[in-house]
């Protein structure tokens, strides 16, 4: 995988969002510099316990069998934020609030996005900087 795109923060917890979008290239436009500045703003601000985030593509192996092709990575301090990620309550907005977040830093421009059906696997990743 190549980075594509940091914002970096310390976390214990990793929650990767795996896809394959229609067009690869433009989604890591999209994710680049439509959604890195977004998230500069929500991990400064710890939204929803995020504190760390970065999106990257699949270099090898390649080809259309690949089932996907990028993720991001949302970074959390515990599991119980991550968990909270997954959270969501019939009747509510779950993006609700990324709109004043969206809106600081990029007004009322919109960015199209190539990923029609959302993320196709979502694990929750405990990270492992070393071993004894």
């Amino acid at each position: 995988y190549r980075v594509d795109s940091i914002v970096p923060g310390n976390f214990d917890f990793v929650v990767v969002n795996y896809s394959k979008p229609d067009n690869l290239n433009k989604q890591i436009k999209y994710q680049v510099e439509y959604i890195t500045p977004v998230m500069k703003e929500m991990v400064a601000n710890k939204y929803n316990g995020r504190t760390g985030w970065n999106v990257q593509h699949k270099i090898y192996p390649a080809g259309s069998g690949e089932r996907f092709t990028m993720f991001s990575v949302d970074g959390y301090a515990s599991m119980a934020d991550a968990m909270k990620s997954f959270d969501t309550e019939y009747g509510k907005d779950y993006y609700a609030g990324w709109y004043p977040f969206l809106k600081k830093v990029h007004g009322e421009k919109t960015m199209e996005n190539s990923l029609p059906n959302g993320f196709g696997y979502r694990p929750i990743y405990k990270r492992i900087l070393k071993t004894n």
